[in-house]
């Protein structure tokens, strides 16, 4: 059995924020941390080479 490499992110986010989140959890059925680690997944491929810091 081939166990996935992970990192580990602790961060605060405002309350509207977590709102968002939480909801968007129960409707995809899944857990805030699963669905905060889909959204960085998705974002980092889809923005990652486009990235530009001001």
């Amino acid at each position: 059995m081939t166990k996935k490499k992970t990192t580990s992110l602790n961060f605060e986010m405002d309350e509207e924020t977590n709102r968002l989140v939480t909801a968007s959890a129960e409707k995809n059925g899944r857990s805030k941390r699963k669905e905060v680690a889909a959204r960085i997944k998705h974002h980092a491929a889809k923005y990652a080479s486009t990235f530009e810091q001001k």
